[in-house]
């Protein structure tokens, strides 16, 4: 008797780890989908700021060969300036 009382012990523990498991699956697979989502709107944005001429830096390389030189300032690297 004592053996079938630690084996449906060990079963409930067991069902219960699976429990567990499982809802921490879901959970992941929910973090998984909600930052597919953002990955996607953040591309779709770049992709329209892209397409805007008054967003600097998103213009595709194509379009940049064409833009005007960079101001002399953008030529200072950083702790190469003057105090």
């Amino acid at each position: 008797m004592e053996h079938v009382d630690r084996q449906e012990d060990r079963e409930r523990e067991i069902e219960a780890v699976t429990d567990q498991l499982e809802d921490r699956g879901d959970q992941m697979e929910q973090r998984s989908d909600d930052l597919g989502r953002k990955v996607e709107n953040v591309r779709e944005e770049f992709k329209r700021k892209q397409q805007a001429d008054d967003v600097p830096g998103a213009q595709k390389p194509d379009q940049l060969s064409d833009a005007s030189p960079p101001p002399p300032e953008a030529d200072i690297a950083p702790g190469n300036a003057d105090d």
